[in-house]
Formats: C-alpha cells, structure tokens, sequence
C-alpha cells in the first residue's frame, strides 16, 4: 500500500515537474513574442508622439505669427489714436479761432453801424443836409467822397473777414474729414484685432488639446518602456541569467571625453532622475559595467546606443535631455562612475516589479542584477 502510495507521489511529482518545466519552455517563447509586440507599441506609440510634436512644432510657429500680427495691429492702433487725439486737438483750436471770428466780425459790424449811424444821423441832420449844407461845389464833392471811403473800407474789412471766415470753416471741415477717415481706419483695426484674438484663442485652444495628448502619448510610451524592460528581464531570466549583483566599492576607469561624459549623463537622467543619489550612480555604472566588460560593446556612446538596449533612447527621451544637458547630480554620478566609482556589479537593471524582487539587489525603485556564469 505504501510502495502504490509513493508510487502516485512521484507521478504526481514527475507531472507538476513536467508542468513546470513545459510552462518555463511557454514562457520564454510567449515573453519573447511580447517582446516583440511590446517594441511594436512602443514603436507605433513613439511614431505617434513624433507626428504629435511636429505638430505641436507648427502650431507654435503659427501662433507666434498671429502673435506678431497682433502686436502690428495693436501698435497701428496706437499710432491712429494717437493721430486722432492730434487731430481733435486741431479741431478744437479751429472751433476756438472761429469763435473769436465771429466776435471780431461782430464788432467790425457793430463798428460800422455807428459810423454810418454817426454820418447818416449827426446830432438833429440827416446825411442829406449834410450834403446839402456844403458851401460850393468842392465842399460837395469832399463830403461825399468821406462818406464813400468810409463806406469802401467798412465794406473791405467786412469782406476780409468773412473770407477768413470761410477759410477756417473749410479747413475745419477738411479736418473733420480726415478725422472720420482715422475712425473708419482705427475702427477697420479694431476688428481685426478681435477676429485675430479668435484665431489665437482657438489655436492656444489646439495646442493645449495637442500638449495634453503629447502627454497622454508620452505617458502610454513610458509604460511600454517599462513593460518592454520588465519582459527582457523576465526572458533573461527564463534563460539562465543571474541575479547575483552585489555593492561594490570602485572599479575600472574608463578613459573618457566631454561627449562621453554627456551621454552617461543624459542616459542616467532619463532613466533615475528621480531616483537618490546612489541609484543615479548604479546606473551608469551598469553603463561602465558594459563597457569593461567583453559581451558588450567597449566604448560609452556604444552601449548606450546600442539597438533595444535603453529605451529612452528608442522614444526619443535621451536625444532631447542630451540637447539640453543632463542636470548636475547626474552628470555628476556619470563622472564618478567612469573615474572608477561605481557602486554595483550589474550589467542590467529594471524597475522594481514587487516582491518578487525582493531576493535582488534594490536601490530605489530599481532592481540590477547580471548574468552570473561571467562572474
């Protein structure tokens, strides 16, 4: 009875090793083949984002124009103002000098009727006794001709006046056209001053729905990013990678330039910028770690660029931090990393998945590990 029982126990045993060692086999060959879905969404879902930030790139441009425009119109708009404000003024003083026009015309008027009143009626005789009285024919003739002249006179300035008159109404009017003709122009300016902060309302509008997909777009890319590193190590491991990495203290120098020094800093800010101080570190000595070691390739630009190897660099990330600069802690742990102090052994790292992680190396959010037959 117990040799049957054992008997059953090793078969059940044999059959869950059986299951086990067939689901390892299923396992690899499914991550492999999300492996390469994986990379397909990420590299439709980067595609995309490329498409979104072209846009994105226009859009500004045209609104920078519109912007342009609007700043022209404003300051035609000044200008009319400030030709209507002188242009009043001009009216307002022709007004004032028609004003005292007509008072000077009103007293030359008032002036003349007290002449002829003066000539026509001296004391209690008529203009015509006057005449009459003369002595002889000269004394006629003089009389007349005083009351002629002053007659002539009083009839020329009258004349003068009004013709001054008259000038000051048709340049008053000649004003008053031009200054309906600014209106009609700052009026002109007004609205198309307002159809332009339209169009500047609606594109502000596109690009804000365009920013807030960009960002939709960059989160989904993050998540394949993830996803595709988590995958890889999972694929890694089905394959008999190790996870054996461990704290060091210094290791290799590797001889480097400026453009070195700015890759490692950019690829450690795309991938630990938000990490302390000690993960920023570990990853570039990963980085380090490649190039000292044979299964990679030997120089810094290299590795980081090697094919589906840093996703940052397949998304696009790493090309805009590197155009910027890295921020100075991450340089600054790029530097100490390939002046030889580096803080890990690892030749791979991911982010922290869970317990499952537990038994590896962790520092921050990531987890690092290598593949322990090198070692």
């Amino acid at each position: 009875m117990i040799k049957v029982r054992n008997r059953i126990i090793c078969t059940f045993v044999m059959i869950i090793a059986m299951t086990l060692c067939f689901g390892m086999v299923a396992e690899a060959t499914t991550t492999q083949e999300q492996i390469n879905q994986t990379q397909g969404k990420l590299d439709e879902a980067n595609e995309t984002l490329n498409q979104l930030r072209e846009e994105q790139s226009k859009q500004n441009k045209e609104l920078s124009n519109m912007n342009t425009q609007m700043d022209s119109i404003s300051n035609k708009i000044a200008g009319l103002q400030s030709q209507i404000t002188d242009t009043q003024a001009d009216i307002d003083k022709l007004s004032e000098e028609m004003d005292l026009l007509s008072a000077d015309i009103e007293e030359q008027y008032n002036n003349m009727k007290l002449r002829i009143k003066f000539m026509y009626e001296n004391g209690t005789h008529s203009a015509i006794d006057m005449i009459l009285s003369a002595t002889d024919f000269k004394d006629l003739l003089s009389k007349s001709e005083y009351v002629y002249q002053i007659t002539k006179y009083d009839n020329a300035m009258m004349g003068n006046l009004n013709d001054a008159m008259n000038l000051l109404a048709q340049t008053k009017a000649s004003v008053e056209e031009d200054m309906a003709e600014l209106n009609n122009l700052k009026a002109d300016a007004s609205s198309e001053s307002e159809n332009l902060k339209s169009l500047i309302f609606n594109m502000q509008n596109q690009i804000d729905i365009n920013s807030a997909n960009i960002e939709e777009t960059e989160a989904l890319c993050k998540k394949y990013e993830e996803q595709l590193e988590k995958e890889k190590l999972e694929y890694l491991m089905s394959l008999g990678e190790g996870v054996d990495s461990k704290y060091v203290d210094g290791g290799k120098p590797i001889p480097y330039t400026a453009d070195d020094l700015a890759m490692l800093g950019a690829i450690v800010e795309c991938e630990a910028g938000n990490q302390p101080y000690a993960g920023k570190l570990a990853v570039a000595s990963v980085v380090c770690n490649r190039v000292n070691n044979p299964r990679f390739d030997n120089t810094v630009s290299e590795v980081i660029l090697s094919p589906k190897q840093f996703s940052p660099v397949t998304s696009g990330r790493f090309a805009i931090v590197l155009a910027r600069g890295a921020n100075a802690e991450c340089l600054k742990a790029a530097k100490q990393a390939l002046e030889g102090g580096i803080n890990v052994d690892s030749l791979y790292f991911i982010a922290y998945r869970g317990p499952q992680d537990d038994n590896k190396l962790k520092i921050g959010d990531h987890v690092f590990f290598s593949d322990w037959k090198l070692y």
